[in-house]
């Protein structure tokens, strides 16, 4: 599936492999196309809604993109680069649920304009402000195309989104560009462990570009990425916001090209000067 909620809550490298997180003396991979999705095959098609309003303020697009709020709030539009939590409902044209934050149990963390999304999510949420609800028609053209989803969402089907945008996530560290946005805390009943004053940690993760092209994956190779604390094996901006995490936590964590593969990339994954985003969780800490 090309690409709807590219979310959070997944990401790894292997223990004897860090391609895409690795120094760039050290890169050497193959590009991955594929994008991140959330397995929605068990989601049920009960009657799930976000109650809008038809005859609330609407903003419809030449490229057949509608926008219907149930209130606009009048506040500052959301940017590129803003991470935040969304309760949503998806829909076929049949009315069929086959993605949906309730199902899933929790608000669902994405950052805007870093194709994480399908285009028609993308070009709306620009439109939206914090604390918003509204109802986005997205046609075919701008959802899935004419392949569809491989499951769910058929070929040419024009979908719709009832969605809240119900916070706006703030780094916790924001240092020489490198930004840390918890996702996910651990239980309030738990005692963590910092990653701090330890010696090993294991974390999945994805990888992307700034352009929402993920390169790498820890759930592709099957195991979480064991990292030996302050081993040089992983580029400085995403070491530097590990150190920043707590055992059980997930977090967005920005790393501007300077502090990642910088002017030389990473050959056939990450062109020259590009940000990267990596999606991680953090397993164990020993």
């Amino acid at each position: 599936m090309k690409k709807i909620v590219q979310i959070l809550v997944i990401a790894t490298l292997t223990a004897c492999s860090t391609e895409g997180v690795k120094s760039d003396a050290e890169a050497d991979a193959q590009t991955k196309e594929d994008t991140v999705q959330i397995d929605t095959n068990q989601l049920a098609d009960e009657n799930i809604d976000i109650k809008i309003d038809s005859t609330s303020s609407e903003k419809e697009f030449p490229s057949g993109l509608r926008i219907v709020w149930e209130q606009k709030l009048g506040a500052e539009r959301l940017e590129t680069g803003d991470v935040i939590k969304l309760d949503y409902v998806a829909r076929t044209p049949d009315g069929k649920i086959f993605d949906s934050s309730r199902k899933i149990g929790r608000f669902i963390p994405v950052r805007v304009g870093w194709g994480m999304l399908i285009p028609g999510w993308e070009m709306a949420l620009k439109e939206l402000a914090l604390g918003e609800k509204a109802k986005i028609s997205i046609p075919s053209a701008l959802a899935y195309g004419e392949k569809g989803d491989g499951r769910r969402v058929g070929p040419n089907m024009d979908l719709t989104v009832e969605l809240e945008v119900k916070e706006k996530v703030k780094p916790t560290f924001d240092s020489a560009g490198i930004k840390v946005y918890i996702v996910e805390k651990f239980l309030e009943n738990e005692s963590p462990r910092a990653v701090k004053g330890h010696e090993k940690m294991m974390f999945d993760y994805w990888s992307f570009t700034e352009e929402g092209k993920r390169y790498d994956s820890s759930y592709e190779k099957g195991h979480a990425f064991v990292w030996h604390i302050g081993d040089q094996n992983l580029n400085y901006g995403l070491r530097t916001g590990l150190m920043q995490l707590k055992e059980g936590e997930s977090a967005y964590i920005h790393v501007p090209a300077e502090h990642g593969f910088g002017k030389k990339g990473l050959p056939g994954m990450v062109e020259p000067n590009q940000d990267l985003m990596f999606i991680v969780t953090v397993k164990k800490v020993e």
